[in-house]
């Protein structure tokens, strides 16, 4: 006899999602080899945590719920069933599950409590898991009427970009990902993905120097692609940046250090990738430090973005621009050996204009010997098909320092036209490839964009008839 008759307890909850949540548990059983110990976070009343044991699929089950009374008294009664109750961000973990099905409850976290407590939960299970971790989350393309939209939009354009950056905080401890399953809601269908742990850890990286005796920060940059401007961590909005930075002025030479917060990986990318590029105009990194690799560059004193001069004399604006152009033409011409992972993989040699940002501000200006020079200072790994993008941003760059209008318009409209063919070329690759290249396709940009603005009016309209 089933744990749980599933048409019992919250008619209204069943009515909508139990049909959903028995079909995503059966998906998920079917990915399953042997039963083993499972961790359900989110239990809710227990539907998928009873099926499992109803299966085969699971020796024993661990479930996470807020509250204990939500779990159907059968389930927590059960002898192979176990109650954690709490909040999954807070809650310590034992040992090592072989499955974790972690369904529906990372877009809560996120808007509750940030981005840094997701991402840390993300990792934590992941940690925790032997074999394979169950994903799903919401997605921007369900609408903006829902609480946790408004945050995930701001940080997010895409899905795909989303889930590429969940993919890479735990790149580290998978080898891979399958999307197993769409589940329908909120007007479309939700990817279920199903994460391959690592049966061993990643190499931690060599020769890691000690961190500076004496540093200042933490700094993290303002959000948004214009003017950004480095600020102190003091306040939960701050602390929540992705990316955190650090100046050792009396090192010697002083140096400027960057730790990824959510993305250890991507530091391993800097490093393999700045450490190549041997150019004049390249800041390339010096080291990493102890104790999680963070990667320490030389430190430019009174260095100033290039679209702080769009106000300089005709003659400057005319020497900068064309030390960009160069600068863009070696990141053309120049090939470097990308790092290939489970995410962005890359075979052979790649174009640093293919891998790299080259907007704006990473371009800085800096006085030496008495003359001005650019320099780019962030080589962190973007993409393997960023060249349009790059394009784009020399052509804006142009246009801020008012010179070379004609080149900078034909870079524009080449950049704008190879963006919108990789979003028409992608759109009927599988949602897996597409996180994998950080590739979104157009309808799932539309869709995002369209339901995001709809579902905030339809919301407002709500609340002003009284109705939410």
């Amino acid at each position: 006899m089933p744990i749980i008759d599933s048409t019992a307890s919250d008619s209204t909850y069943h009515s909508r999602h139990s049909k959903r949540t028995l079909a995503r548990a059966e998906r998920i059983a079917s990915h399953i080899a042997s039963p083993g110990r499972l961790l359900d976070v989110g239990c809710n009343n227990g539907i998928t945590s009873a099926y499992m044991l109803d299966a085969g699929k699971a020796r024993q089950v661990t479930g996470i719920e807020l509250h204990a009374e939500t779990v159907e008294p059968a389930l927590r009664h059960h002898e192979a069933f176990t109650l954690l109750e709490g909040n999954v961000v807070d809650l310590e973990l034992d040992g090592r599950f072989d499955h974790v099905i972690y369904g529906a409850v990372h877009h809560h976290i996120l808007n509750l409590f940030g981005l840094s407590a997701a991402i840390r939960t993300l990792q934590k299970l992941a940690a925790h898991c032997g074999q394979h971790l169950f994903f799903e989350t919401g997605q921007l393309g369900e609408g903006g009427r829902w609480g946790w939209q408004a945050p995930m939009r701001r940080l997010f354009r895409t899905d795909e970009e989303h889930f590429f950056y969940l993919v890479r905080s735990i790149e580290h401890l998978i080898t891979g990902f399958e999307v197993i399953g769409t589940f329908w809601i909120h007007g479309i269908r939700r990817q279920y993905i199903r994460f391959d742990m690592r049966q061993e850890s990643v190499a931690l990286p060599q020769d890691l120097q000690p961190w500076p005796a004496e540093s200042d920060g933490p700094w993290v940059r303002t959000i948004g692609s214009r003017d950004q401007q480095l600020q102190r961590v003091d306040d939960a909005t701050t602390s929540d940046s992705p990316t955190n930075f650090w100046t050792a002025s009396s090192q010697e030479p002083p140096l400027f250090i960057k730790k990824h917060v959510h993305l250890p990986i991507a530091a391993d990318a800097e490093w393999a990738i700045g450490s190549q590029v041997d150019t004049e105009w390249a800041v390339q990194p010096l080291a990493r430090l102890e104790p999680d690799g963070a990667v320490a560059c030389p430190y430019i004193a009174d260095a100033s973005p290039v679209s702080d001069l769009r106000a300089a004399p005709a003659a400057e604006r005319r020497r900068f621009a064309a030390t960009v152009v160069e600068i863009y033409r070696d990141a053309c011409e120049l090939r470097i050996v990308a790092p290939s992972g489970v995410l962005l993989p890359v075979s052979g040699h790649a174009r640093l204009v293919d891998v790299i940002d080259l907007n704006a501000n990473n371009f800085l200006v800096t006085r030496s010997d008495g003359q001005d020079i650019v320099r780019v200072v962030d080589f962190e790994m973007q993409s393997t098909r960023y060249a349009s993008r790059n394009r784009v941003h020399i052509g804006k760059l142009l246009l801020v320092l008012r010179q070379r209008r004609l080149q900078a318009t034909m870079l524009l409209l080449l950049g704008y036209a190879g963006v919108a063919i990789n979003l028409v070329r992608f759109q009927f690759s599988p949602f897996a490839r597409r996180i994998a290249l950080r590739q979104p396709s157009l309808a799932s940009l539309l869709v995002a964009d369209v339901r995001t603005v709809a579902g905030r009016v339809l919301g407002r309209v709500l609340r002003l008839a009284g109705i939410e």
